[in-house]
């Protein structure tokens, strides 16, 4: 995956800086934000979800500043999301929290 990643973006080589593992169980307000800014396109924030609820709404929140357009991206197990530059984006609001007791009183979880 790295290697087209590089091939396609015509770079020489790639490097991981930072690593993070993110769980969300509730978000009230989504918080959108940019993990890179002006870095001429040589810096990506790549989403791999490795977790995700069932029959839920579009997690991602991707925002289009400049035309005042948003809308959300919804997760797939073994599908990664790639942003660069200025890339405003955040977590949706959700609740989990709900579903997952939701699903244990319906005996749909655990055991």
């Amino acid at each position: 995956v790295l290697k087209s990643i590089g091939e396609q973006l015509g770079l020489d080589g790639l490097v991981a800086y930072h690593l993070t593992f993110i769980g969300v169980s509730e978000s009230v307000r989504g918080f959108v934000h940019h993990d890179t800014k002006g870095t001429g396109g040589s810096v990506y924030n790549v989403i791999i979800p490795l977790l995700l609820e069932e029959d839920v709404d579009p997690e991602l929140i991707l925002v289009d500043d400049k035309y005042e357009k948003k809308g959300g991206f919804k997760y797939s197990v073994g599908v990664a999301s790639m942003m660069g530059d200025d890339a405003m984006h955040g977590t949706l609001e959700c609740d989990y929290l709900n579903i997952r007791s939701k699903h244990f009183e319906d005996g749909k979880l655990g055991g």
